[in-house]
């Protein structure tokens, strides 16, 4: 079974979390979604990879780890990123959680791709 994981500041006041989720079980019906946490607060990677890299360690290999914390501004405007890490993949916005985990990436992906809507 597959396994993603999410970390982002969208809170729990509306609809995002559920969206998500629900397009990533459209995609992957038999997926294992983990939520690291959505309270983190607004733009603030360094706090978000800070939480992400302390629970890291806990996944096993081949793990998603969706990494929703943009470091300021639209999400529209950043550049998105595939990152492996000890058989692990987080993908994320900006390059600031890359350094803010505090990990020796294996490899880094950047995606050339437009952000379409979910």
């Amino acid at each position: 079974m597959s396994i993603i994981t999410l970390t982002s500041d969208y809170g729990y006041k509306d609809y995002y979390v559920a969206a998500i989720k629900a397009k990533i079980i459209a995609r992957i019906p038999d997926v294992n979604i983990i939520d690291i946490s959505h309270n983190i607060s607004a733009y603030n990677v360094k706090e978000g990879a800070f939480v992400l890299k302390n629970v890291f360690h806990h996944f096993p290999h081949g793990t998603v780890h969706i990494f929703s914390v943009n470091e300021g501004g639209h999400s529209r405007d950043n550049e998105f990123f595939i990152v492996k890490i000890k058989e692990q993949f987080v993908i994320g916005t900006g390059k600031g959680f890359i350094t803010a985990m505090g990990q020796k990436p294996d490899l880094i992906i950047k995606l050339d791709a437009e952000m379409g809507t979910f």
